[in-house]
């Protein structure tokens, strides 16, 4: 016969067994969740799509420089009118400068940069009508492998329409992007599709070279660049890593990021892309 006290025994026997089977589910829930991150996201990232390749921007500043400097001394010349013999002295000395003026026109003078254009697609993965894209955010922006030569910096899309980026310093990402949920996506206006668009960055690795040449010749701008350059492809080759927040009218979901670039050898190829579809390497956590 069992008595009351062994009945107490086994209750509790059974409680504890209970409780550790439940700490273990928990656990094992939690370590799962860790690495495999959020099965089934109302909005997910389907695709993301990275474009390579290079670019010479023309250096018009110096020669602004150089027509103001211009200006300056005729107006001082203009002053020594009165003085016949440095009346032709100035003729002299001007002529020479509109000889080199011209010399400078059909100079090629280019600062080269290796730019990666990045589209991320996020596609809706919901049938509740209500539930929309708040907005995506990049940011916590890291070069974790630098380049040899050259410095890269982030860049946001052109707020005017006809080229997309404009690598000018007030286009540049300092803390983050983010893109506002909108009837659609519009990189002028840096917003995305609230029921699923695209968002856009670029990742540009500034001043790897200069080009000057007084030849007249067809310019290309593509990774080609490099070749001119005599710049290998290991001495550009750079590794970024950043967060993506997808925050939707309910949750937030934060990723990290890491891509390589260039995406292929551009030296060769002129432009590179890749397409990357499998996301299983991008872990999504809801957040705060």
């Amino acid at each position: 016969m069992i008595t009351e006290e062994k009945k107490q025994t086994i209750k509790l026997a059974v409680a504890i067994t209970v409780l550790v089977l439940v700490l273990i589910f928990v656990g094992i829930s939690v370590i799962v969740y860790q690495v495999e991150g959020e099965k089934n996201m109302p909005f997910k990232l389907s695709k993301i799509v990275a474009v390579s390749s290079a670019e010479g921007i023309e250096k018009i500043q110096e020669e602004t420089s150089e027509a103001e400097t211009e200006k300056k001394e005729k107006t001082s010349n203009t002053e020594k009118e009165n003085n016949t013999t440095k009346k032709e002295d100035t003729k002299t000395e001007n002529a020479d400068k509109e000889e080199k003026a011209k010399e400078t026109e059909s100079t090629w003078n280019f600062d080269i940069c290796q730019n990666n254009d990045v589209y991320f697609y996020i596609d809706s993965n919901t049938k509740d009508e209500n539930l929309l894209i708040k907005s995506v955010k990049i940011d916590n922006i890291k070069i974790v492998n630098n380049p040899q030569i050259g410095e890269v910096k982030a860049f946001m899309p052109n707020s005017e329409p006809g080229r997309l980026y404009n690598y000018e310093d007030r286009y540049i990402v300092n803390e983050k992007l983010e893109y506002k949920g909108a009837s659609q996506s519009s990189y002028t206006n840096l917003e995305i599709g609230s029921k699923g668009g695209t968002a856009w960055i670029c990742f540009n690795n500034m001043n790897i070279g200069n080009y000057t040449s007084n030849k007249k010749e067809e310019i290309t701008h593509d990774g080609t660049w490099l070749s001119k350059l005599e710049i290998s492809q290991e001495q550009v080759q750079f590794t970024v890593s950043f967060d993506l927040t997808i925050q939707t009218t309910k949750t937030k979901y934060k990723a990290n990021i890491k891509l390589d670039f260039p995406t292929g050898d551009i030296s060769k190829e002129g432009k590179s892309y890749i397409e990357k579809t499998d996301m299983s390497d991008i872990i999504f956590k809801r957040v705060k």
